[in-house]
């Protein structure tokens, strides 16, 4: 609320005024015997007084707006971002791709939405513990999110699976091409659990215009992609139109 700080700025100076004038007042009422003066010196103090409440007042109401703000925009964060890694939760990733398909449409360009499901992590866990294998995904998405560009979104999906929007992209060669980045960025060690771990992921790539013109029936594609290359073996990349 804009309007109250200039308020409880000025506030201070006003009532220092008031209540010397009020202090004023009373001493020359007092002295000459003078009840109207008296009273109005009273009345003086009196509206200093509840301007000091007012002030206060003022000041609480300023610092439960700004403790409810707070308090919604964490809840805000925790709607859309996976709790252990940070990242963009899927109503989030979408969201994202709904925006980057409107960039897409007034630029005349592609985004291809990549849909990347970790092979073996579950091992992981089994053998170091569910503490060592959330902490492998934290690390991986963090890595993710510094290396790939800022245009770009990464985002988790579900327990294994990352999603990446990736915006501006020349057609299904190029994007074949980040995905082999993402692989290989997936496959550097990572360190948890005191033990050096090495990842392999399988991905799926759905591109708009070509595959899709809306959020879900890409995401729905690049998902269907990446099964059909678990499907072929895993740790490969697929795009949705592959034979």
């Amino acid at each position: 609320m804009p309007t109250l700080r200039p308020l409880a700025t000025h506030w201070p100076t006003a009532l220092t005024l008031a209540a010397g004038t009020a202090a004023a007042r009373a001493g020359d009422a007092t002295a000459a015997g003078s009840p109207p003066l008296l009273l109005g010196g009273l009345l003086a103090a009196l509206a200093a007084g509840l301007g000091v409440a007012l002030w206060r007042q003022n000041r609480r109401l300023q610092e439960a707006v700004a403790a409810r703000d707070d308090a919604l925009s964490r809840l805000e964060h925790m709607a859309q971002h996976d709790p252990l890694t940070g990242l963009p939760n899927r109503a989030m990733v979408s969201d994202r791709l709904s925006q980057a398909i409107y960039r897409a449409d007034r630029r005349g360009s592609r985004v291809a939405v990549c849909v990347v499901e970790l092979d073996g992590r579950r091992r992981f866990n089994d053998e170091l513990g569910r503490d060592a294998g959330d902490a492998l995904l934290a690390a991986l998405g963090q890595r993710l999110s510094i290396r790939l560009r800022a245009t770009d979104t990464v985002g988790r999906l579900d327990d294994d699976a990352f999603a990446l929007v990736l915006e501006e992209i020349d057609g299904t060669d190029a994007a074949r091409g980040i995905a082999g980045d993402v692989q290989r960025l997936i496959a550097e060690p990572l360190e948890t659990g005191g033990r050096s771990c090495v990842l392999a992921a399988t991905l799926g790539l759905a591109l708009y215009p070509d595959h899709g013109r809306d959020t879900p029936s890409l995401l729905r594609k690049a998902e269907a992609a990446m099964h059909a290359a678990k499907r072929a073996g895993g740790s490969g990349i697929r795009i949705h139109d592959d034979d």
